[in-house]
């Protein structure tokens, strides 16, 4: 039926929802047509109800899931009807209200009855003649009158032909409808006798199941009763009646509440509550009335059936188990002053593990609440055996006493040590272990400790001897203390065990005696014995004597201990002890620093002679004193920390000597200063080794080793850093011979240490330089200026004499005061070496002061301060350049050109070599820098055949790598050797005259010439440097530029001119400036 009735409910929905889509589409047309009426012929109230029912039924449509399907039909053919009406009264039957009324007949008669149905066939029927009427006739009815309309419809001809075709169209609708219900009345039927056969077949095996039901019920062992939701019986089996003693019949309708004890009926009535409500409850325990008046004990489960209105319990009787717990509870009540009582923990124990009783003692052994405990087994509390071990040791439990030993654990996690005594009972004819437990953590912790103090107790051994010195007991390890096992050692008398040193068995008799006459309880001493090895060997022993009450020796028990690596220390902490106070100077003092003792070493150093008076002095000044040396040691000192220094100590005598003291502070138990011992090592001889490397054996001055030793040591911002350089002192060297350099030397250091302040520190800096640090903490500059002009005018006034010649030597001075912008002393003798370098450039024998605001005017020393990454950067990225300076001859025609090296810096300001070869001159750079010159020159003149010349050092020219590229950029190009001429200066050369010489002879076999540069500037031999045979001599500029003012100059470059003619070698003359100059530079040609 179900399904028939789901297929009828779908078939009306699409009946309803097809006709509200027509009436929708439909009805718009009529409400427009009525407002076009209405606009022409003005507004009747037909067309106001026409609107108002186009609307409807457009909104009906929108919202028609809101109703019933009834309700929809009924309004559907309420509107169809009004529809019609109004279309009627309007403008005649035909009208669009027509088609509306022929679907009402289908719908009446599914929702509303046949009555309606009849109804709406008439006016279906009336509709229909009209329309026929339109056919046969042909007529607009629209403008007909009624009258006029029913007289034309009424006429024979157009009435039969009406009726006819009327008669055939509703024929047609019947026969579909009553087709249509035919059909859905035979669906219905076969749907019936579907469900019919499906309900005889679900009855059957609800049959079947009643049945196996009735019974597992019947047949069940356990008692089962069904009851409905009021608690009354509806069934119940045969166990469910004996157990209670009552009769089916007296059963049945009564209900189970009543047989309840009066104080738990209000909670059966819960019971059953709950199961209504959640569909089961577990078991519980609960008492009832028998039939004959008695109370038993039934446990009892119950469970809701699937049609929710019955409920089945299942009891089973418990009575023979509350009473044997009953029983079992008067026995407890028997012993419950033995439980409470009892400082042992007592457990009654059923032979499945399960805690049946148990005392006061054992829940506060095992950290639990008596309630708790009634929830445990054995299992949760034994921690030294697995559950399985303890059901097993429960069931072997005998009937005798037994006693062991294992773990229990407390509520908390906590392990102890218990003994356990447990024996197997009887009780009511069941079975159960009887134990009684003590805990032992204590006294096995004891009993451990003992056992570790006379078994392992690192080199101490445990010896028992009765009162015959017969020993019974020794610990293990004996074998280490007298090579023998307990074993052998046990029932051997103490004196015969090992070789005892005669000695050694006298003063154990003696201590013996003396222990027994004092009635002392132990002694101690030591004896000595021979091994095997006859190495000697020393123990040392504490000898206790056991009594009775009565005062008589029971047994001597020992603790021996191998001292003999001991006594080994000791004699050797001894001997360094000796020797320490005989060699190592040393003082013990008080928290004040007063002497308390000291080394024999110490007064021998300091050679003191009234010991005990020198006892009293205060080694160290007092803490309040003002002396920040002696501030900084205290404040060491009493932080706990080791104070060193260096001073010379004349404490005790007028002597001073170098000392390094050690003072190191002493420390108590509680971590508290006591005093201080002061360690002194003699230094002198260090300290004149160090003065010996930090002097120059020349000057007596420091050297350049002290600056590194200081620098550390000294706040370099409060001192202006000096540079002294002598002038010309090449020069001297060159023509005095270095013995008047080194007399020089001296003359000048000795004058420049004349004209300095203790404060101030002089440095022979290297060679011919000084380096002096000037003290002026006050950064008052005219102090440095005043000192260094003395220093140059000094030097200057003075005649300095050497095998009957007189040297005039002069010094040039750079100064760099100290300011905050310098950060290290290296920077600030870098300022003061530019300072240096400008006062040379300047014309020598002058003082030059570094000055930010006046850098940038600097002639002859770039403003920029390059370092060796600036220089190494602008190399890499190819920022050198070569300038080409013309070399013409006295027709001022050009003969070749002079390669000349400039930097380009990152600003693009041109540096000129004086301002960056110094800086990486050493270096890897400047090798890298040469190579680089040497490639551009190669590459700009391999297609020119004009001469040039390219300036080396002489260095540069011992390189093998610069060497090389010479080598293979001649092989490469073998005719730019005859245009190249290699400029070397004079003063270079004669540093390493014969290595030079067999560089330029084996370049000049592949046709490369050589030019002396900057000739007349030294004081080279003229006949060393013609030895080399230079093709070019380039003499110095400062003699031609002065040519023209200077009779020496003219002098000089005539004396140049005619040796270099008469050695074949062209010469060439620099800084040639005015044709004044030129003239005159025309003559010596």
């Amino acid at each position: 039926m179900d399904h028939f009735e789901k297929k009828l409910f779908e078939t009306r929905s699409k009946i309803v929802n097809t006709t509200l889509l027509v009436l929708s589409i439909l009805i718009v047309p009529t409400i427009l047509f009525s407002l076009m009426r209405a606009l022409e012929t003005g507004w009747k109230p037909v067309m106001y109800l026409q609107v108002l029912i186009g609307i409807g039924v457009i909104a009906f449509t929108r919202y028609r899931h809101t109703v019933t399907y009834p309700i929809r039909a009924g309004i559907i053919l309420f509107i169809s009807y009004i529809a019609g009406i109004t279309g009627l009264l309007q403008w005649g039957l035909m009208s669009a209200a027509t088609p509306f009324i022929i679907v009402l007949v289908p719908l009446s008669l599914l929702f509303l009855g046949k009555r309606v149905a009849l109804f709406s066939a008439l006016l279906t029927l009336i509709s229909l003649l009209f329309i026929a009427n339109y056919f046969v006739s042909g007529s607009e009815l629209q403008h007909y009158d009624l009258t006029d309309y029913f007289t034309s419809a009424l006429s024979w001809t157009n009435f039969i032909m009406t009726l006819t075709f009327t008669m055939v169209v509703f024929s047609i609708i019947l026969f579909n409808f009553d087709t249509s219900l035919s059909t859905a009345y035979q669906t219905l039927e076969e749907h019936e006798t579907r469900l019919k056969e499906k309900v005889e077949e679900q009855t059957g095996q609800l049959i079947a199941q009643n049945e196996e039901f009735e019974s597992i019920f019947m047949l069940s062992k356990g008692g089962l009763a069904l009851i409905n939701a009021e608690g009354n019986f509806l069934k119940v089996n045969h166990t469910y009646r004996e157990m209670l003693g009552y009769s089916e019949e007296e059963l049945l309708g009564q209900s189970c509440v009543a047989l309840s004890l009066e104080e738990e009926q209000e909670l059966s009535r819960m019971t059953i509550e709950t199961i209504l409500y959640q569909g089961y409850i577990d078991t519980f325990e609960k008492r009832c009335y028998h039939a004959d008046g008695s109370v038993i004990t039934v446990t009892v489960s119950g469970s809701l059936m699937p049609d929710k209105k019955h409920i089945i319990l299942s009891t089973k009787n418990f009575t023979h188990e509350e009473r044997l717990r009953q029983e079992i509870h008067n026995q407890k009540e028997r012993y419950h002053q033995l439980l409470t009582l009892s400082t042992d923990g007592i457990f009654l124990i059923d032979m499945q593990g399960r805690l049946i009783e148990c005392s006061n003692q054992s829940a506060k052994m095992l950290g639990y609440t008596m309630q708790e405990m009634r929830s445990l087994s054995v299992s949760d509390w034994d921690a030294g055996q697995t559950d399985e071990e303890v059901l097993q040791h429960i069931r072997n439990t005998p009937t005798e006493p037994i006693g062991f030993e294992t773990q229990h654990k407390k509520k908390d996690g906590t392990v102890y040590d218990v003994s356990v005594r447990s024996v197997r009972v009887t009780l009511n004819g069941q079975e159960y272990v009887y134990a009684t437990v003590r805990d032992i953590s204590n006294e096995k912790r004891l009993r451990t400790q003992y056992e570790t103090l006379i078994n392992d107790i690192g080199g101490r051994y445990v010896l028992f001897s009765n009162t015959h010195s017969v020993i019974n007991f020794i610990s293990k390890g004996s074998e280490v203390l007298f090579g023998q096992t307990p074993e052998q050692i046990t029932g051997k008398r103490f004196q015969s065990i090992v070789n005892w040193t005669p000695e050694s068995l006298n003063l154990a008799l003696h201590e013996t005696i003396r222990q027994i006459r004092r009635n002392r309880e132990y002694a101690e001493f030591e004896m000595c014995y021979y091994d095997n090895r006859q190495v000697l060997h020393t123990l040392f022993i504490v000898q206790h004597i056991r009594y009775s009450r009565q005062q008589k020796i029971i047994s001597i028990d020992g603790l021996i201990e191998d001292i003999t690596h001991k006594k080994e220390q000791e004699r050797e902490t001894k001997r360094l002890q000796t020797i320490i106070d005989e060699f190592v100077p040393y003082v013990k003092t008080d928290t004040k620093g007063t002497i308390i003792s000291a080394s024999k070493s110490f007064y021998t150093e300091f050679r003191i002679d009234n010991i005990a008076e020198n006892l009293k002095i205060n080694l160290f000044k007092p803490e309040e004193t003002l002396d920040p040396h002696y501030q900084k040691l205290w404040q060491t000192l009493k932080s706990g920390k080791v104070f060193e220094h260096d001073i010379q100590n004349n404490h005790f005598n007028r002597e001073k000597h170098w000392y390094h003291v050690k003072i190191v502070p002493q420390f108590n138990q509680t971590n508290t200063i006591t005093g201080y011992i002061a360690f002194y090592h003699n230094i002198d001889e260090k300290v004149h080794l160090t003065k010996e490397i930090h002097t120059d054996p020349l000057t007596k001055l420091t050297n350049r080793k002290y600056l590194q030793y200081i620098q550390d040591k000294i706040n370099f911002h409060e001192y202006d850093v000096v540079m002294i350089d002598i002038d010309h002192f090449k020069k001297i060297n060159d023509n005095f011979g270095h013995q008047a350099g080194d007399m020089v030397l001296q003359r000048v250091a000795d004058s420049l240490q004349h004209h300095i302040r203790q404060e101030d520190t002089l440095i022979r800096y290297g060679g011919e330089e000084f380096l002096l640090l000037l003290h002026n903490p006050t950064k008052n500059i005219n102090v440095t200026t005043k000192i260094s002009e003395r220093m140059r005018v000094n030097v200057q006034d003075s005649l300095r004499e050497h095998k009957d010649l007189y040297i005039k030597p002069t010094i040039s001075i750079g100064i760099e005061p100290h300011t905050e912008r310098t950060r290290n002393l290296e920077e600030a003798i870098l300022h003061a070496d530019e300072m240096l370098y400008m006062a040379k450039r300047k014309g020598r024998n002058r003082i030059e002061i570094y000055e930010e605001n006046r850098v940038a005017s600097l002639e002859v020393k770039s403003t920029k301060k390059y370092s060796i990454n600036d220089i190494k950067h602008a190399i890499d990225e190819k920022k050198l350049i070569c300038h080409y300076q013309p070399i013409v001859n006295t027709e001022r025609e050009i003969v070749m050109y002079e390669s000349l090296v400039r930097l380009i810096d990152d600003r693009g300001k041109m540096i000129m070599p004086g301002d960056f070869l110094y800086i990486i001159k050493n270096t890897n750079i400047y090798v890298d820098m040469t190579k680089q010159v040497l490639g551009y020159n190669f590459k700009f003149f391999e297609d020119k055949a004009q001469q040039f010349t390219i300036n080396l050092s002489v260095s540069d020219l011992l390189n093998d790598s610069v060497q090389q590229i010479v080598m293979n950029k001649l092989a490469r190009f073998p005719d730019m050797a005859q245009y190249l001429t290699i400029e070397l200066l004079e003063d270079e050369i004669i540093e390493d005259l014969e290595g030079i010489k067999r560089v330029m002879e084996k370049l000049r076999t592949m046709g490369v010439r050589f030019a002396i540069d900057d000739f007349g500037s030294g004081y080279a031999n003229f006949g060393n440097i013609f030895k080399l045979e230079f093709d070019f001599l380039k003499i110095n500029g400062e003699l031609i530029r002065h040519i023209d003012v200077s009779e020496y100059s003219r002098n000089m470059v005539e004396s140049l001119c005619s040796f270099a003619k008469k050695a074949n070698v062209t010469v060439i003359a620099e800084y040639v400036e005015n044709e004044k100059i030129f003239e005159y530079a025309k003559k010596y040609h």
